[in-house]
């Protein structure tokens, strides 16, 4: 029997028959799964084993598959809607399934770690910026526009950050608006504050800066000079 005349023969129903007999249908199944009657699916397995030239449908069936490369299976019947667990399909859908979440994966990880570059630069830009920034006064006593009591007083300025210590300028406009101080300043522990003992004399008006062109000499540790800053007060 010319097998390959056989199959060249079949019509694609009675193909579709015997793939499904030979992936473990019956005659029965087959006929629920194409939507016809079990009388027109063995009429066309009869149709198929002359073909053929099988003794039996499972024959047939084997034929068949050989021919299209597969191996026939005799599992039994499967459930309608529901896939062969075995079946090769799962499995290639589950290895894209992976690659395609493998692939978002990565693809998060680099975004992060992106960001987190960007992050870190950022920072460190900030931190080089303050840290060039110039000190700024953030309060004085006597404060601006306060009026003292003539005598003895402490002439303090604060900074935003620490100090060069032993560097500073207190600068006076003239000898007529400058309190009479003593040689020398006082720095506090955290090296943020600068403190000169003074005196005022009753009903003058006083001007003090803390730095000011070209004297700039309260400078942060890294050597940038502090903002000029004036304060004006009265001792009365």
């Amino acid at each position: 029997m010319d097998t390959f005349g056989g199959i060249e023969r079949l019509t694609e129903r009675q193909k579709e028959i015997l793939r499904l007999l030979s992936s473990g249908h019956d005659a029965k199944s087959a006929a629920v799964e194409l939507g016809i009657s079990v009388h027109t699916v063995n009429d066309h397995l009869s149709e198929a084993r002359k073909h053929l030239g099988a003794s039996n449908s499972r024959a047939a069936a084997r034929l068949f598959a050989d021919f299209e490369g597969a191996l026939p299976k005799n599992e039994g019947p499967h459930r309608l809607g529901m896939s062969n667990p075995n079946d090769d399909r799962a499995t290639f859908a589950l290895s894209d399934a992976w690659k395609r979440w493998t692939l978002a994966g990565g693809l998060i990880v680099i975004l992060f770690s992106v960001a987190l570059i960007g992050f870190l630069f950022g920072k460190g830009g900030e931190s080089s910026e303050a840290a060039m920034a110039a000190p700024n006064v953030v309060s004085t006593s006597p404060a601006d526009g306060s009026t003292i009591s003539p005598g003895p007083f402490d002439l303090t300025v604060r900074f935003d950050r620490p100090l060069l210590e032993g560097s500073y300028s207190f600068v006076q406009i003239s000898p007529e608006t400058f309190p009479d101080c003593r040689p020398g300043d006082k720095m506090s522990p955290d090296r943020r504050s600068y403190t000169m003992r003074c005196t005022a004399a009753a009903g003058r008006d006083y001007e003090v800066w803390f730095n000011r062109p070209p004297y700039m000499n309260f400078r942060s540790t890294n050597g940038v000079s502090a903002q000029p800053h004036r304060i004006r007060f009265k001792a009365r």
